[in-house]
C-alpha cells in the first residue's frame, strides 16, 4: 500500500513540475515594445517598462504587468502629435488585455 501511495505521489509531482516548465508567464519588454496599435490607433512604441518583480528564464525577465509609452500620428502628418500611456497585461503569448490607456495631446485632445 505504501509503495502505490508513494508511485501516486511520485506521478503528481511529476506531472505538476512538467506543466509548469511549458508555461511561460508574463511578457518580456520586448514583447511589449511589439504593440502596433492602441484601441485602432496605430502607434510607434518608445518604450515599455515591467510594473513589478519579474519571474526570471534564464537571462529573459518576464513581467506580469508593464506601462508603455508609445507616440502616434494623424494620416497625413509628419510627426507623431499625440503620446499614448497604457498598461499591458499579458494573457499568454499572444493575448494581452490593454489598461489604463490616455491619449495626450493632437487635435481635439486635452
Amino acid at each position: 500500500m505504501a509503495t502505490r501511495s508513494s508511485l501516486l505521489a511520485l506521478i503528481a509531482v511529476a506531472t505538476a513540475v512538467a506543466g509548469c516548465g511549458d508555461e511561460e508567464r508574463g511578457w518580456t519588454v520586448r514583447q511589449a515594445e511589439s504593440v502596433d496599435s492602441v484601441r485602432g490607433l496605430p502607434v510607434r512604441v518608445r518604450e515599455c517598462r515591467g510594473l513589478d518583480d519579474p519571474s526570471r528564464d534564464g537571462a529573459v525577465r518576464r513581467y506580469e504587468r508593464l506601462r508603455c509609452l508609445a507616440g502616434a500620428r494623424l494620416e497625413g502628418e509628419r510627426f507623431d502629435t499625440v503620446a499614448v500611456l497604457y498598461e499591458i497585461w499579458p494573457k499568454d503569448a499572444s493575448e494581452y488585455e490593454l489598461r489604463r490607456v490616455e491619449f495626450i495631446g493632437g487635435p481635439g485632445i486635452p
